[in-house]
C-alpha cells in the first residue's frame, strides 16, 4: 500500500465514521494531485481541514508548525517524511 493509498484510506475512516463528509471531502482533494503524501503531510492537511478559520494563522507560520508536528512524529518513532 502506498502512502496516498494509506492516507486516503485514514481520510476515509477518520471523517467517514463520523459522517463528517464535508471534511472528507475537503480532505481527500488535497491529497488528489498528490502521488506521495507524505504523514507529516497529511498531518499538516488534517490540521488545516479541521481548523478553516485557523488556516491563514497556520500557513502563515508554517515552517513553525511542521516543525512541531515533526517533532510529536519523531517522539513517537515515525519518520514525517516516509511514514
Amino acid at each position: 500500500m502506498t502512502n496516498k493509498e494509506l492516507a486516503e484510506a485514514y481520510i476515509g475512516f477518520r471523517y467517514g465514521s463520523t459522517g463528517e463528509m464535508e471534511l472528507l471531502v475537503n480532505a481527500m482533494s488535497q491529497i488528489e494531485n498528490d502521488e506521495t503524501v507524505s504523514p507529516g503531510h497529511l498531518a499538516w492537511i488534517i490540521l488545516l481541514v479541521e481548523n478553516p478559520r485557523d488556516g491563514q494563522v497556520f500557513i502563515k507560520n508554517m515552517d513553525d508548525w511542521m516543525q512541531i508536528i515533526d517533532e510529536e512524529m519523531e517522539k513517537m518513532g515515525l519518520d514525517p517524511d516516509n511514514g
